[in-house]
């Protein structure tokens, strides 16, 4: 994917020269690179409550032990 192949070369090339070459728009790098995080830090909170709970939670009780 385009947004990978930037994010791995933005220490040696500049994101928006890249996102120019491979037409992409710098909002799209960007959205996808937030979204990424986003997912990992939800993983993590899942996996937390999962763990907590002593791996007997399913989505329905996470979900609300989420919204509290």
């Amino acid at each position: 994917m385009k947004v990978e192949v930037v994010r791995k070369n933005k220490e040696k090339y500049n994101v928006s020269v890249m996102c120019r070459k491979l037409e992409i728009s710098r909002g799209a790098y960007y959205y996808e690179v937030k979204r990424k995080e986003s997912e990992a830090v939800l993983e993590k909170v899942v996996i937390e409550s999962f763990t907590n709970n002593r791996n007997s939670y399913g989505a329905r009780r996470i979900k609300d032990d989420l919204n509290d």
